[in-house]
């Protein structure tokens, strides 16, 4: 998918931010970031776009319900099941939050 380019920095930001960069190496987050990518939607782009950087991140109902169906889209192998498992503990510790 052709993006603007401001769009797809932040779009990978955010996804490493979701997954948490220091549970994985560049490589796993570059292959996280291009499955977002091939499982995102323009309405997911635009709906990411302006969360702001930094813990905790703060998301509003529409973007979490999109966070959490794009997480499914991460894959059925060991990869995918740690990012989603990754994702599951920042929503629950807190490092994810719904305003």
């Amino acid at each position: 998918m052709q993006l603007d380019p401001k769009i797809e920095p932040a779009f990978r930001s955010t996804i490493r931010g979701m997954v948490g960069s220091g549970a994985f190496a560049d490589k796993e987050l570059e292959t996280l970031e291009n499955r977002a990518l091939d499982a995102a939607k323009v309405e997911d782009l635009k709906t990411f776009y302006g969360i702001p950087g930094g813990t905790p991140v703060m998301l509003n109902p529409a973007q979490k319900a999109r966070m959490d169906s794009m997480m499914g889209s991460m894959g059925d192998d060991a990869l995918g099941r740690r990012a989603r498992d990754a994702y599951g503990a920042a929503v629950k510790n807190g490092q994810i939050r719904v305003r």
